[in-house]
């Protein structure tokens, strides 16, 4: 099953403690475990990570339930390094597991808690924050297995993240996938991976410029492209292809980009839009729908994208502007 980014926990559902319905239970004489396994088993999905920790510890019965169980369905999950990389975090909704060591050890430790706390789990969107520790494959592997994830969140800040991360996605081709890049990969490194919900890649110390064909191509497999690396080498028609790009397209999009400040202000003053243009003028197929002086903003509308310019100086100032369009009504 793959759960959508906005579908609801199961846990929302049921309000009622597992622990209320076994005192209930015993009052009347009766056993929860004469209930229909398959009904006992949709209960427990209804039961906190920290009530299933107390729960196992009440008698065998309910410690072999407690594993072999599915743990319902969490809307976020964790696997990160704390405390200047030292500890490793896993966090499952509101639960937190801390293991002090990063170790094989610590690791261990973890999965056995694991094994003891639930067979499967249902998860919207788990976040990995993956380095060449000792949080090797093989332990993330332990850890996920019947793992149901709507959404794969990653960030990298070199070839071996990206790598353990591109690994991952190959497991879950169901799912949805979203990253943050810290660094400039090789070109068919970065070109070859999977499509993203959301793209977003940063700056780093001698980033080169961006060719427009590289962008061009990134731009056609990423629904969301964040890209704050130095300006994009655009020309006049290359920015208006973005716009056209966008606009004709269904789903919702959006892209944020930098570009020389010389380059888009020419751009616009073709058009006829310059710093005298004000709220509802119209240049061609442009609209010019909010000017902000003080603050070197402006917003246009083009065909059916809204684009917001910040850092827009006409004469001097800043050396680039930023660029964000959504072919939505709101960013």
């Amino acid at each position: 099953t793959v759960l959508g980014p906005y579908q609801l926990s199961s846990k929302c559902l049921v309000d009622v403690s597992l622990f209320t319905i076994a005192v209930t239970f015993s009052l009347y004489g009766m056993d929860i475990f004469g209930i229909p396994d398959v009904f006992l088993r949709q209960l427990m999905k209804s039961v906190e990570i920290k009530d299933r920790l107390s729960l196992r510890l009440t008698c065998r019965a309910f410690e072999e339930l407690v594993a072999d169980s599915h743990a319902g369905c969490f809307k976020d999950g964790r696997i990160t390094r704390e405390g200047g990389r030292t500890v490793l975090c896993v966090r499952i909704g509101d639960a937190k597991f801390v293991d002090n060591e990063s170790s094989e050890e610590g690791m261990e430790r973890f999965l056995r808690l694991r094994s003891r706390l639930f067979s499967a789990i249902s998860i919207e969107t788990l976040f990995f924050n993956l380095d060449e520790i000792e949080l090797s494959m093989d332990f993330i592997h332990k850890v996920i297995t019947n793992f149901e994830i709507g959404t794969l969140r990653f960030q990298a800040e070199s070839d071996a993240h990206l790598e353990m991360s591109m690994q991952l996605m190959s497991e879950f081709p169901c799912s949805q996938y979203t990253m943050r890049l810290w660094y400039l990969p090789e070109t068919e490194k970065l070109l070859s991976i999977p499509p993203m919900e959301n793209m977003k890649m940063h700056a780093s110390e001698g980033t080169s410029q961006i060719p427009a064909e590289l962008f061009f191509k990134l731009l056609s497999k990423h629904r969301y492209l964040e890209m704050t690396y130095d300006p994009i080498n655009f020309s006049s028609p290359d920015w208006k292809q973005v716009l056209q790009i966008l606009s004709a397209d269904s789903r919702k999009r959006r892209v944020l980009f930098m570009m020389e400040r010389p380059t888009i202000v020419n751009y616009l003053r073709s058009y006829g839009i310059d710093e005298t243009s004000k709220e509802g003028d119209h240049r061609g197929e442009f609209e010019v729908t909010c000017v902000k002086p003080d603050s070197n903003l402006m917003h246009l509308r083009y065909r059916h994208c809204v684009m917001e310019l910040t850092r827009l100086h006409w004469i001097a100032g800043t050396s680039e502007v930023s660029v964000d369009i959504a072919n939505c009504d709101e960013f």
